[in-house]
């Protein structure tokens, strides 16, 4: 991580119209740190990455959204040109898709955790992974159903 890196830090998000942070197209280091993203059940995804490098979300929390964080290359999926990512350490309250969808390399998942409160759909994980070199670890997810 760079020394320097862009920060977003402390705010409060409603997310109820749809995306709650979007950031795309950048191979600047950046950081996510305390945020909160809110909205009412099956209504807004919390953070989208598409086509980053360089980044960390933490510390932060995600409540009522459909899927918290979106992370893929805008290219059917397949994680091209996007890693050096690190989402460590959050709370994800009551999402209904996947929790955290992750598209990339080189990349770590750790430390978060994740409450599925409410009925979840047959094909929803707490965590759907694909890419190389990706580290998922001490992730802890609570679900009626499955995880």
């Amino acid at each position: 991580m760079a020394t320097d890196p862009y920060r977003i830090e402390g705010w409060s998000i409603d997310a109820t119209q749809y995306i709650g942070l979007a950031i795309q197209n950048t191979r600047a280091h950046f950081v996510v740190r305390g945020i909160s993203v809110d909205n009412g059940p099956l209504m807004g995804i919390g953070v989208v990455l598409s086509n980053v490098s360089h980044g960390r979300i933490e510390d932060s929390r995600f409540t009522g959204n459909i899927s918290a964080i979106q992370v893929y290359s805008g290219f059917g999926g397949v994680p091209e040109g996007v890693d050096d990512l690190a989402i460590v350490d959050n709370t994800f309250d009551v999402a209904w898709d996947h929790a955290l969808t992750i598209a990339a390399s080189n990349s770590t998942v750790a430390g978060n955790l994740i409450r599925m409160e409410r009925y979840i759909p047959s094909g929803t994980f707490g965590i759907y992974a694909l890419g190389r070199n990706l580290t998922l670890r001490d992730n802890r997810i609570v679900s009626p159903g499955h995880g």
